[in-house]
């Protein structure tokens, strides 16, 4: 594997869910869950506008080409959202710094390998910008009583569920992700390496060696649902 490739994996989606129990137990469960929140929303986001415009690859016919279309970049866009809702959320300028690194990195890395057209790429940082700043907007306006919070919570799944049926693995085990912290919410991680010792292994399993995505989701939801009752 040669640099490029290496930079490029940093804007998978399946390193970014992999991040998930990280950001949920050692960093704070409500930004680890609205993380949650926006890669689904970034994920169906992408994965529409892919199936609107279906503009091929620039490398299609090549036997090592990415499988889907093209535009706009997936990478990028997930990249662009994720870590700029980071720094909306905590307002480090380490957060900023990182996030214009890996930004530009796995932008370049997209191109230099030859998936992605610069059009596709500046389409993806510009939907993930819009996507982070619509979502930290919404987020701070929108105030629900901790009482009702379960509930909306739980109607909120039930609502996008369907739309599994349309999305890959990746979505399932996400998903998996905000039914755990629906069912068993948490404030605050009290056991933050055991609970990550519990999850994120389970989560590379479910990702990078179970193809069934129902299994997928299974695996990933009771390893959340033992590790935050074991915070409790």
């Amino acid at each position: 594997m040669d640099v490029w490739h290496a930079v490029t994996l940093l804007g998978e989606e399946k390193t970014f869910i992999i991040l998930l129990p990280a950001i949920y137990y050692l960093f704070s469960p409500r930004i680890g869950y609205r993380c949650s929140l926006l890669l689904i929303l970034t994920a169906l986001s992408v994965h529409l506008l892919k199936n609107i415009f279906k503009v091929p690859r620039p490398c299609s016919g090549s036997a090592t080409c990415d499988s889907g279309y093209s535009f706009p970049s997936g990478h990028a866009t997930a990249t662009t959202s994720l870590w700029l809702y980071l720094y909306f959320k905590r307002r480090k300028n380490v957060l900023l710094l990182t996030a214009i690194v890996l930004i530009v990195l796995v932008s370049i890395s997209r191109v230099v390998l030859g998936v992605h057209r610069v059009v596709d790429i500046i389409a993806g940082i510009v939907l993930g910008f819009f996507l982070s700043t619509a979502f930290y907007k919404i987020d701070r306006k929108v105030k629900v009583k901790k009482k009702r919070a379960k509930k909306v919570r739980l109607l909120l799944i039930v609502a996008f569920s369907p739309l599994l049926l349309f999305l890959p693995k990746e979505a399932w085990v996400i998903f998996a992700f905000l039914l755990a912290h629906s069912l068993i919410p948490l404030e605050k991680s009290r056991k933050k390496i055991l609970s990550c010792t519990l999850t994120i292994p389970s989560f590379y399993v479910s990702l990078f060696l179970v193809e069934n995505p129902l299994l997928s989701f299974l695996l990933s939801f009771l390893s959340l649902l033992a590790a935050n009752k074991y915070n409790l």
